[in-house]
């Protein structure tokens, strides 16, 4: 197995298990990941300049853009090289990236993971070399990269959210589902819901994904017809799943010597770059991944409150996941032409 702690001595230790050219390789790596970070944190922050505009707010966004890539800091600035080799790490593949790091195949699965987590593409895809920064630029009371568990569960961030609503006036209506957002000249001035009750605003916010909010609860002909046939295009099929498991004791790994911290955190069960490949491949044939990304942990472990005393419970993160199967769109075709019934003349089923 391979671990990654805190512990920056630990880590080293661990990839040299497998590859003492990685664990050289890893100091180098970390540090070219980290300027990749450092440049593009800032930026994610800024409104893109408009590059073909004279305007002074267009003029000065673009200095201040460039000044990103010409500051000098610890790490030595950007140079020429540098800044090609920027250009290059933004459409790369994670595969491509890590080859030219290190050798060990369990080394380059594990960091591939972070390339992958939460997007449909593939550690081969153009591009996936990028989404790892996603993953390293986060961090949890000044710890970059780490990762942190909720007390008392996800559900604790929402009663939290409407505890802080509710101080400030608010109120929520629970069981009140939004079947229509009101509009008026061309303006969202309240939504309708299901049980028929509706509600006004000066302003109109909806968390729900664009499609659902402009496609399902907002008439079409009350938006231009250019952005509706945008939203259509837009592409959000799901590419991953979660399963809570309750457990009636610890499991037990063979592979980690008891008391290894690296038990406690996140637990990815892969081998090869091509392995997670493979997955992609069918989910792309629109088919359940045959031998899926798999990213465990035990919640309880660090927070005892989520499990009764003596229990724990897993989370298990599948990727990739399909959304929908050739033989579920059959399925529901046959449950839809039986619904509709056969139709005489020019009638057909629905």
């Amino acid at each position: 197995y391979y671990a990654h702690y805190h512990d920056h001595d630990m880590t080293i230790n661990s990839i040299r298990r497998h590859s003492h050219k990685d664990a050289e390789a890893y100091e180098r790596y970390s540090r070219d990941v980290l300027r990749q970070c450092k440049i593009i944190k800032p930026l994610l922050k800024m409104t893109p300049p408009d590059l073909t505009s004279f305007k002074p707010k267009d003029l000065f966004g673009a200095l201040e853009f460039a000044k990103h890539f010409a500051a000098k800091d610890e790490l030595g600035g950007l140079g020429e090289k540098e800044i090609y080799d920027t250009i290059r790490f933004y459409t790369m593949s994670i595969r491509d990236y890590l080859d030219e790091y290190f050798e060990s195949d369990i080394t380059k699965a594990h960091l591939a993971g972070s390339a992958i987590i939460g997007t449909a593409l593939g550690p081969c895809s153009p591009g996936s070399a990028y989404v790892l920064l996603h993953h390293y630029m986060g961090e949890v009371d000044g710890s970059v990269g780490s990762w942190g568990y909720s007390r008392g569960g996800m559900g604790s961030i929402t009663k939290a959210m409407m505890g802080c609503l509710n101080d400030h006036g608010g109120e929520v209506k629970p069981s009140s589902e939004v079947t229509n957002v009101i509009v008026k000249n061309g303006r969202a001035i309240g939504v309708a819901t299901k049980n028929g009750d509706e509600y006004y605003a000066k302003k109109i916010v909806s968390n729900l994904d664009a499609k659902r909010t402009f496609l399902k609860i907002t008439e079409e002909k009350s938006l231009p017809g250019e952005f509706v046939e945008r939203i259509k295009n837009l592409k959000i099929r799901g590419s991953s799943g979660k399963l809570n498991i309750a457990l009636d004791g610890l499991p037990d790994f063979p592979s980690i010597p008891e008391g290894d911290p690296g038990g406690g955190g996140d637990m990815h069960f892969r081998e090869t770059i091509e392995e997670m490949e493979g997955a992609y491949d069918d989910w792309k044939r629109g088919q359940w991944s045959r031998n899926p990304y798999v990213d465990m942990c035990i919640p309880s472990k660090s927070d005892p409150t989520m499990a009764a005393p003596g229990k724990h419970y897993t989370v298990s993160y599948t990727h990739l996941r399909a959304h929908e199967t050739p033989e579920h769109r059959g399925c529901r075709g046959r449950r839809e032409k039986k619904k509709g019934g056969g139709g005489g003349g020019g009638g057909g089923g629905g």
